[in-house]
């Protein structure tokens, strides 16, 4: 029979657009609507995890980094010095700072920033896939699906939902949501050879809020080109000689699979083939080289500094995941505490949408199919990194999800077919648009119900006394409902929301009292751990914020940023022994338990003038020790003065030099753990480089080989130092300075190292064990400070020319993909038409799937699938 065509009515196409409008809109605020709405708009500071402590940053930012002009600088307030903003992301952080200047409060600001990434990304789904042109009902789809994604919890810290960005992760969330964008407006620009330089911001905002979020954006970047050249193939070599190499590869990668164990082996097969792919689609190659270089170019005065001083990044030594099976395909069967809910039904959605797609060679889901395929290898393959495996996970799920979206949409698409194109009439077309209009509400319905049921807001429903959620029929037990709603209160309602609150402002009170204390005055605190004591404040990191209630006075020893320093598995050393339940949670490292012959000294070595405990046994401990000095109380704390404590001090014996010894993270931390708890070896630092008469020492092997032990440094000999005598100490937030009455004898700073010190009136800085630094003076008067080096400079000239770069390509013409094809004509003047003449060398882009030729709105089905 005919096929009839229905064009909408501009009443319908209004309806139509709002529809659209509605369902997106009511997606991203139902985010909000689970994210504890009043405690957001509440002035109280914001804890929970992570976020607890991440309160200091934009703060600080704000306060010192900015009025100084610059993005990034040194800050003494965490691990005895840190460089702040040189290895955690500015953007989300210079957001949190905008918004601070026209809101009325920082607390709101920093919370309503916190929580962008996720309520934005149903509203980014659907951006992406009106960007690419994708079809209107599964755009419409695509927002339910992110709402389901951001409020999944099979993960809670690995990043991207909201359970992650509560823990602390929003800098991941808001690059995420980003992406998403990035994403449809680079498909965008394959399509049509536009967009280059919007492309290239997007990708450049992306690599400053979060590294991780642009590895992906760069890999789903390669495989769109790549799957487009996998999708034209038919076209180029023919359908059958495609599906010959397509089955080769796909036999050979399985021989390959079976041969081997070597990850690099067997991902030869499939590197091999999209570089391949990538080759017959060079032109669009080479667009997109240009997109990622003026991109990368952009952000490089923050990602080459990042990149460049990487060796100095901590390597915390988080251990890679296994189970394979359980984190990706069966969730509800992960081991250990947390909710985790099975994901069969959307997993055979997300198949749905992969295998129809291939089977119907639609770009969008081999696009995805492959991003999914490359997320999973990578997770399995990951090796153990500092970049952790779990980190992967997040991009699996998403692109599971966006999988499953494409799924529903063709189970729709197909059922409404069936129904219009019977035989005997069927569905009028009208009622076909309708059931079109309608599905993204109903599924948007589906998913808010879905969730509502795990959260336990359902009207109607009830809690029984063990905590299981019932209505009607159904039954949510109070090991799987979803715990976002109630970590979000927890989070919002702040610090100012806990019981213990009081005990904690007496706490911070004590501890600003003492820094205006004449005879105390400010300095650094180490405090004893607990997850249960100190957590009840609303995070156990509520002490780091103390350096941001007390203006920056009391230091806290121990701050968020893990990876920031050096010097940060030091300070869990100190920690585990001068606590009664530290928290250790850095792998590898030899700790002690509660042992305050070790952790005093420690203290005194890392000048650390103050040590707070409430622990019966380490107070006691602490009441023993004849270098530690009673001096306040607060609530269960006992506040203590640490005797010889001095920042800059005096050597009795000449360092040692090691210099065979990598300054790169784990190579350099693992021999130094071993000297900083040997109280032997402590009289002669060992140091990265230095002057040729310093003595010089080795790196030994583990004793007999034994695996967990650690390389230790050769011993040193003991070369005595003539005495000096320090005075007219000063410091600032990004110097120091301290007068000697002899030059030439080395002399200790114990402040963290990093490449950016630089000193006058000494010779150095040398980078000496822990992670202090040691001068030479040769002038009576020293100052150390932290600057500006070549490789923040050669990194503003790249954004620079990369700047210059982005102004070209926005006006230049679009690029043209296809080659220039000159009209034939017929007879001998054919060889005489000028180029300039041929009015059909007009470059077009391959069409997206609405645009496709020979495909229409058949019987009111908008959008339908083209044919290979």
């Amino acid at each position: 029979m005919p096929t009839v065509t229905v064009r909408p009515t501009r009443a319908g196409s209004v309806l139509r657009a709002w529809l659209e409008a509605a369902v997106v809109v009511a997606s991203c605020v139902a985010v909000v609507a689970w994210l504890d709405p009043g405690g957001l708009v509440s002035t109280a500071a914001p804890t929970g995890g992570d976020m607890g402590a991440h309160v200091w940053g934009p703060a600080f930012l704000r306060d010192e980094l900015l009025p100084s002009g610059s993005l990034r600088g040194w800050s003494p307030e965490w691990y005895a010095g840190m460089p702040a903003g040189h290895f955690y992301m500015v953007v989300p952080y210079l957001l949190v700072v905008v918004a601070d200047a026209v809101l009325p409060s920082y607390n709101v600001a920093f919370k309503l920033v916190a929580i962008s990434g996720v309520a934005t990304m149903p509203a980014a789904a659907w951006l992406m896939g009106r960007l690419a042109g994708w079809p209107r009902l599964l755009r419409s789809l695509l927002p339910a699906a992110l709402l389901l994604f951001v409020f999944d919890v099979n993960f809670t810290i690995y990043g991207g939902n909201a359970a992650s960005t509560l823990a602390g992760e929003f800098a991941f969330s808001i690059a995420l949501s980003a992406t998403l964008v990035y994403l449809g407006m680079f498909w965008r620009s394959l399509e049509r050879g536009t967009g280059r330089a919007r492309a290239s911001l997007l990708l450049a905002f992306v690599a400053l809020c979060h590294p991780i979020p642009l590895a992906f954006a760069v890999a789903a970047s390669i495989l769109m080109v790549a799957v487009r050249g996998l999708h034209a193939l038919p076209e180029r070599i023919g359908r059958v000689p495609a599906l010959g190499a397509a089955v080769a590869a796909i036999v050979l990668w399985a021989a390959v699979w079976n041969l081997t164990e070597v990850p690099s082996a067997r991902l030869a097969v499939p590197v091999a083939a999209v570089a391949a792919l990538l080759a017959t689609q060079w032109r669009r190659s080479a667009h997109a080289l240009v997109i990622g270089i003026i991109g990368g170019a952009l952000s490089a005065f923050w990602t080459v500094p990042f990149a460049v001083r990487r060796a100095y990044l901590n390597d915390m030594g988080w251990e890679r995941l296994g189970s394979v099976r359980e984190h990706l395909f069966f969730t509800d069967e992960i081991s250990g505490d947390g909710t985790h809910h099975s994901i069969t039904w959307l997993l055979v959605l997300a198949g749905v949408g992969a295998a129809v797609g291939l089977a119907r060679w639609y770009r969008p889901a081999l696009t995805w199919a492959a991003i999914a395929v490359t997320m999973a290898m990578a997770f399995i393959h990951w090796p153990q990194h500092r970049l952790w495996n779990a980190r992967i996970l997040p991009f699996w799920y998403l692109a599971v999800y966006v999988l499953a979206a494409m799924g529903l949409w063709l189970v729709v698409d197909a059922l409404i077919r069936r129904f219009v194109n019977r035989p005997d009439g069927g569905l009028p077309a009208s009622a076909a648009h309708w059931m079109r209009l309608l599905a993204p509400v109903v599924a948007l319905a589906a998913a808010l119900g879905l969730l509502a049921l795990r959260f336990g807001h359902l009207p109607g429903g009830r809690l029984d006394a063990n905590g299981d959620y019932r209505w009607g029929p159904l039954t949510v037990s109070s090991e799987d409902r979803n715990f976002v709603y109630g970590w979000a209160r927890w989070n919002f309602h702040g610090y100012e929301g806990r019981p213990s609150y009081p005990e904690y402002h007496e706490f911070v009170t004590a501890m600003s009292d003492i820094g205006d204390t004449p005879g105390y005055g400010c300095g650094r605190l180490l405090w004893e751990y607990d997850r249960e004591i100190v957590g009840a404040y609303g995070t156990p990191m509520a002490p780091m914020l103390l350096p941001h209630w007390t203006d920056g006075c009391i230091a806290s020893m121990e701050g968020l940023y893990f990876e920031s320093s050096p010097t940060v598995p030091f300070h869990f050393l100190m920690q585990s022994e001068l606590s009664a339940a530290p928290s250790r949670p850095m792998r590898g490292l030899p700790y002690s338990a509660l042992n305050f012959d070790l952790g005093v000294p420690h203290l005194q070595m890392s000048g650390v003038r103050y040590y707070a405990a409430f622990s019966p046994e380490a107070t006691a401990e602490a009441d023993e020790s004849a270098d530690l000095q009673l001096i306040a109380s607060a609530g269960p704390w006992s506040i203590y003065l640490v005797a010889d404590s001095d920042v800059v001090s005096a050597l009795p014996f000449e360092p040692a030099v090691a210099p065979d010894v990598s300054q790169a993270g784990r190579a350099w931390t693992d021999p130094a753990a071993i000297w900083w708890n040997d109280p032997a070896a402590w009289d002669v630092p060992i140091a990265a480089e230095g002057p040729q008469h310093w003595s010089r020492v080795s790196l030994l092997p583990p004793p007999g080989g034994a695996s967990g032990s650690l390389p230790r440094f050769s011993a040193a000999p003991r070369r005595a130092l003539p005495p000096v005598q320090i005075g007219e100490f000063a410091s600032g937030r990004d110097s120091l300075s301290f007068s000697v009455d002899r030059t030439g004898v080395p002399v200790l700073v114990k402040v963290s190292y990093f490449p950016n010190w630089s000193v006058s009136g000494a010779q150095g800085p040398y980078r000496v064990t822990p992670n202090w630094m040691v001068v030479i003076p040769t002038d009576s008067h020293v100052e150390l400070t932290y600057g500006t080096t070549a490789v923040e400079y050669l990194a503003w000239l790249a954004t620079l020319l990369g700047a210059v770069s982005l102004a070209i390509v926005a006006v230049r013409p679009p690029a043209r993909f296809e080659q220039r094809r000159r009209p034939r004509l017929p007879g001998p003047r054919a060889s005489l038409l000028p180029a300039q003449e041929s009015a059909a060398a007009v470059s077009v882009a391959e069409p997206s799937v609405a645009a496709a030729p020979g495909v229409g709105d058949a019987a009111g089905l908008e959008d339908p699938l083209p044919a290979v």
